[in-house]
């Protein structure tokens, strides 16, 4: 199977909060600013862990921070 054609696994909200382990208001927060993705089905929402698990492992990545590792600067 492509890994084009994957469907992404999703959980709500508090199944994946659970899951992982953290407060569910957190995790609520994360969606609604962004952080993480997820899908509305419904009223509900839906969890894609793939972007969970990312954001728990990497963290926040800020503009600033991709700016300074792309930076190439001048020898002399």
């Amino acid at each position: 199977m492509n890994n084009i054609n994957k469907i992404p696994t999703v959980r709500p909200l508090k199944g994946a909060a659970e899951l992982a382990g953290i407060a569910k208001y957190a995790l609520r927060q994360w969606v609604l600013n962004g952080k993480v993705r997820y899908v509305k089905a419904g009223n509900k929402i839906l969890v894609i862990m793939d972007s969970l698990i990312e954001f728990l492992t990497i963290g926040e990545v800020t503009r600033k921070e991709i700016e300074n590792e792309t930076k190439i600067r001048k020898v002399q």
